[in-house]
């Protein structure tokens, strides 16, 4: 009998069906706390033992590929390396440390495979992380590079949905990662950045145990199957609308700046983040402003932590900013929409408006409609994706180390900010098409920012 394709669509068995309808009903019954643990760790799983992607796309997921297909949306996080020597650096050993990657997280050998008429779905593939080493390179020459990776599509079709770049200075080192966002998300990248750094240090270093593939942020906060499209979905043939090339700016918050104005945020009981919306918002110098932020929805799927996946739910602070209302108010009211956007009900709401956003799409035109309108729905006038602290690295008393980290996103009209925390310093990226406007509120937001953690304003 030949063997099951794990790409071909199937219908489930009962048997398959069994341990949805065992966590539907299962609450009914008394469990020691250990056996809900067990079960809600492994309500986490695609399959049982399974080690390989091979289900269909969630709903974001779904939604991220399916707009990628028709303008970029994949992201870049970018590290700076101080003492990388580059006449003694081996290539081999960067290579060995994305291999050893690869075999531990199921998404990261993976391609996006979609039938006419059929939901997509992860497929594994057989092929190495792509790695391209630039020597001779300058300490800005990130930047450039960085547009360059921005402007480039990742291969979905053809997988994996990661491309690795190193460009080698004697000035300081950049190691990028290129991400699709149909499989992970700014954290994710994080901990894989830490990973391959340390795995490359130290080749004696043993390696991390392979992870089981996961199930779908739906399927795990909702404890059911995801409802695929209707069939006769969009094909693969959507064509790209033209990219414009993107412009990075970014400036940093030296430790002594972020210190103060963390320590403020807390006398003034919200927190960084909220400061942060505050600033974008008040740049804007409307009468009101709606920033979308993505959250960190890790805390409600038990069992995982470090794995790489789509583990991020899309919030939008919609703040009044009439006359009289001084930043940290408006700092203080951005903290309560985001706590209300992280909770468990806020996120099952978000899950049913995107299924129902691809319900309604059954065709290529309703994808680009589908696209344009939750656009305009959303309304957003800016992204800021805080990634907060970048996880600890041990520093080497020898050998290369992590002295700053950038977040880089592909936006649209929206200027689009990446931040990170590292060192104790803050690290604030943007990526805009917009040109001057922009550029000017950029330069307002750094100002707030700045002025923000003065005592005195």
């Amino acid at each position: 009998m030949p063997e099951a394709n794990p790409c071909e669509p199937r219908t489930l068995t009962y048997a398959e069906l069994l341990p949805y309808l065992l966590l539907t009903i299962g609450g009914s019954f008394q469990m020691s706390v250990s056996a809900r643990l067990k079960r809600a760790r492994s309500s986490c799983l695609q399959d049982a033992g399974s080690h390989d992607l091979t289900r269909e796309l969630g709903a974001f997921e779904h939604t991220l590929w399916a707009t990628d297909c028709i303008e970029p949306h994949h992201f870049l996080l970018v590290v700076r390396l101080e003492r990388l020597e580059c006449a003694s650096f081996d290539e081999n050993r960067l290579r060995a440390a994305l291999a050893a990657a690869q075999r531990r997280h199921p998404a990261l050998r993976v391609r996006i495979a979609c039938a006419d008429g059929l939901p997509p779905r992860y497929c594994p593939v057989d092929l190495p992380i792509p790695l391209q080493v630039i020597r001779g390179c300058h300490k800005d020459d990130w930047r450039v590079r960085s547009v360059q990776e921005l402007t480039e599509p990742v291969d979905a079709d053809r997988g994996p949905l990661l491309r690795v770049c190193l460009l080698l200075g004697e000035d300081a080192s950049h190691l990028i990662l290129t991400v699709h966002h149909a499989i992970g998300d700014g954290a994710s990248a994080a901990y894989l950045m830490r990973e391959i750094l340390e795995f490359g240090v130290d080749d004696a270093r043993p390696a991390l145990p392979a992870l089981p593939a996961r199930r779908s942020v739906e399927e795990i906060v909702t404890k059911a199957p995801d409802c695929p499209p209707p069939h006769g979905s969009h094909s693969t043939q959507m064509r790209a609308t033209p990219r414009l090339r993107p412009t990075v700016t970014s400036f940093e918050i030296a430790p002594d700046i972020l210190d103060a104005l963390v320590q403020r945020s807390r006398l003034e009981q919200t927190t960084l983040q909220g400061a942060l919306i505050a600033a974008g918002s008040l740049s804007f110098e409307g009468v009101s402003a709606r920033i979308l932020s993505p959250v960190n929805v890790r805390s409600h799927l038990p069992g995982i932590v470090d794995d790489f996946g789509l583990y991020i739910a899309a919030a939008i602070t919609s703040l009044d900013l009439h006359a009289g209302r001084d930043f940290w108010q408006v700092a203080r009211e951005a903290r309560v929409q985001l706590t209300q956007a992280r909770t468990l009900p806020a996120l099952h709401r978000r899950v049913a408006a995107t299924r129902s956003l691809l319900a309604d799409s059954q065709v290529d035109a309703d994808i680009y409609a589908s696209y344009d309108s939750l656009r305009q729905e959303l309304g957003y006038q800016a992204v800021l994706s805080n990634l907060g602290r970048f996880p600890d690295i041990v520093r080497p008393e020898r050998g290369p180390y992590v002295s700053a980290a950038y977040l880089l996103l592909n936006g649209d009209a929206a200027p689009t900010v990446g931040i990170v925390t590292l060192g104790g310093r803050l690290s604030v990226t943007m990526t805009s098409i917009s040109g001057a406007d922009d550029a000017a509120w950029f330069q307002r937001f750094e100002f707030l920012l700045r002025s923000a953690g003065d005592r005195r304003s």
